[in-house]
């Protein structure tokens, strides 16, 4: 198979969407955000890998939004 692995485009939009979260503003803008990053998510734990290196890059991926996501909840 040629071309790019579908997951690396599902990790870039997660990213992507979860910087925007990150700093939107409170309000409307925070709600869309939060939408947004829900909703990459679901793509992303959805979308099958086609290479190894795009399972290598999803694991490497899964690890920093989890610290990520631990560190945040610490803060709560």
């Amino acid at each position: 198979m040629t071309g790019t692995d579908p997951v690396l485009v599902g990790i870039a939009t997660h990213r992507a969407a979860y910087d925007a979260f990150q700093v939107a503003p409170d309000g409307e803008a925070s709600i869309l955000a939060e939408e947004a990053y829900r909703e990459a998510g679901d793509v992303l734990v959805t979308t099958a890998c086609t290479t190894s290196a795009g399972a290598m890059k999803l694991l490497e991926h899964l690890r920093w939004w989890r610290k990520r996501s631990v560190k945040a909840a610490l803060w709560l």
